[in-house]
């Protein structure tokens, strides 16, 4: 994988420069994705999740067939949940593919933020505010599979917000 403009190579993954780099890198790994994203954050960074590139990605990916999915695990839906985040009207548009759960109390005080992108891609912060502590990584397999294994762990004790669902009147 090339080096992108507002990255540094550092081990197997590019450590990215501010938010610029996390949004280029998350668009880029999101946009190659076959079977599932799997998304772990704090609130949902906006900054990151509906730019258009994602969307787009999040969207095609759900469409493509009845195997693929979506699936977000947040610590805070309130803000979310008042209005204005476009992945969440997509994810009321495309229920039967994409999903978001709260995470369960156990799991609140986790302040790390990840994207998995199929089984070998990943997006990760140390800390979800801090778009400067991130780090992307094509090809890395095992950490995948240790982050995916964690992140099921989790889904399976977490519970969808019923905030989230749209009323319809």
């Amino acid at each position: 994988m090339a080096t992108d403009v507002g990255t540094r190579h550092i081990g197997g993954g590019h450590v990215l420069s501010g938010l610029s780099g996390l949004q280029a890198a998350s668009c880029r790994i999101a946009a190659g994705a076959g079977k599932r994203i799997l998304i772990y954050d704090w609130q949902l960074n906006r900054e990151v999740y509906d730019q258009e590139c994602m969307l787009e990605a999040a969207r095609q990916l759900a469409i493509r067939h009845a195997n693929t999915h979506v699936r977000i695990l947040l610590g805070d839906t309130e803000s979310i949940s008042l209005g204005g985040c476009r992945m969440l009207d997509l994810v009321r548009r495309l229920p039967s593919s994409m999903e978001i759960r709260l995470r369960a109390e156990q799991f609140l005080n986790d302040l790390r933020s990840f994207m998995l992108v199929d089984d070998a891609s990943y997006v990760y912060c140390q800390i979800w505010h801090d778009p400067g502590a991130s780090v992307a990584e094509e090809g890395n397999r095992y950490r995948v599979q240790e982050l995916a294994a964690e992140f099921s762990r989790i889904w399976d004790q977490s519970t969808a917000d019923p905030r989230l669902r749209q009323l319809s009147i």
